[in-house]
C-alpha cells in the first residue's frame, strides 16, 4: 500500500530497514495479509484479525499487539528488548534488539483466535 511505503521512505535508514523487516516478515507469513494506516502508523490485518501496528518513535521502534499474548511471553520479550516491555508494546532501538521469532509467534497466535 502506497500510504505504507511512504511511511517507511520517510524513516532514517536504520528506521527504514526494521520497518521494512518487520513488513516483509508479515507478508512472507501471511498471505493476504492488509496493511493500512490506523492510528497514524502502519497496521496489519489477518482475516479479520489485527496482527499488529507498527510505529517509529523517537527512540525505538514500537510494535503494539495483543495485550493477554504480550504479557505470555514478557519475560522472554524483556531478555531481548533490555526490558522495553510495555502493557501490548514491544520496543526495541536496533536491530538486533528485534525479537523477530517472539513477534512472528504472537501473530501466528493472534491469527489462530477464533
Amino acid at each position: 500500500m502506497k500510504e505504507i511505503t511512504d511511511y517507511i521512505e520517510k524513516l532514517p535508514e536504520d528506521r527504514k530497514e526494521i520497518l521494512t523487516t518487520i513488513r516483509k516478515m508479515i507478508f512472507d507469513e501471511f498471505p493476504g495479509v492488509k496493511e493500512e494506516i490506523e492510528y497514524k502508523m502502519p497496521s496489519f490485518k489477518f482475516e479479520g484479525k489485527t496482527l499488529a501496528h507498527v510505529a517509529s518513535q523517537k527512540h525505538h521502534i514500537s510494535v503494539y499487539m495483543n495485550t493477554s499474548l504480550v504479557e505470555k511471553y514478557r519475560s522472554r520479550l524483556e531478555e531481548i528488548t533490555n526490558k522495553k516491555i510495555g502493557k501490548s508494546c514491544i520496543r526495541f532501538s536496533k536491530q538486533e534488539n528485534f525479537p523477530r521469532d517472539l513477534i512472528l509467534q504472537i501473530m501466528k497466535e493472534v491469527a489462530s483466535l477464533e
